[in-house]
């Protein structure tokens, strides 16, 4: 029998293949869109901006698919420092939610604790998972961020509540054993929820739904206090 495909280097592979023409199509919008090889109408113009904003979404997921692969192997590479988790969550980005703008309402005691771990990639983890949650809230178009210091086996940990002002509450209220799994699989979202979840479990903590019937309009996510160990 054949040996079994080593799958993290064929999404390697894949990734390296699909670089190549991806960029390539890229330059091309580039030239036409500053008029290079002549002067564009304006539903023209419309067509290579949507075209662009296709290109930037395959590059972006084309990221995610190495960052899988990478953790795989072993060569997802974190840059650890202590960091004040308030200067993680004003970093969370979130698109808007068709026309409206989605505002982030921040509130709690945990917001000046320090988490041990790299900023960067821990930033766009929480902006993976805020912006999975914003697209399933009940409540409108805001967007709570709470937070506050646990105790859990034995260690300190910041918690942060994520959702619709009442789905963010119900998260903050339940204990972490209670709440459900959170689905790092649901559609629309890329990769980006697998590598959000491999991320944060990488730093020692962990991402959970919301409890009732609405688990995905809201998250929880676990993040172990710098000097405490995992």
């Amino acid at each position: 029998m054949a040996d079994a495909p080593d799958w993290p280097k064929v999404l390697s592979l894949t990734v390296h293949e699909f670089r190549t023409p991806l960029t390539v199509v890229a330059g091309y919008l580039r030239m036409l869109s500053t008029d290079r090889v002549g002067p564009l109408s304006d539903a023209q113009r419309r067509v290579i901006q949507e075209a662009e904003r296709s290109c930037a979404r395959l590059s972006s997921l084309l990221s995610e698919v190495s960052d899988v692969a990478h953790f795989h192997q072993g060569r997802l590479s974190f840059l650890r420092s202590p960091v004040p988790l308030d200067d993680i969550l004003a970093g969370v980005v979130v698109p808007p939610s068709g026309e409206t703008a989605v505002t982030l309402e921040r509130e709690g005691d945990a917001a000046g604790s320090m988490v041990e771990g790299d900023a960067g990639r821990l930033r766009t983890a929480l902006s993976a998972v805020a912006s999975a949650v914003a697209r399933e809230i009940m409540d409108g178009p805001a967007l709570y961020v709470l937070t506050e210091i646990r105790e859990s086996a034995g260690r300190r940990e910041a918690f942060i509540a994520l959702g619709g002002e009442a789905e963010a509450r119900g998260v903050l209220a339940a204990e972490s054993r209670t709440l459900p799994a959170f689905d790092a699989t649901r559609g629309g979202n890329g990769l980006s929820l697998v590598v959000a979840r491999q991320v944060v479990e990488e730093h020692g903590g962990a991402l959970y739904g919301a409890p009732g019937d609405h688990p995905r309009a809201g998250a929880g996510i676990s993040l172990p206090l710098a000097g405490t160990s995992s």
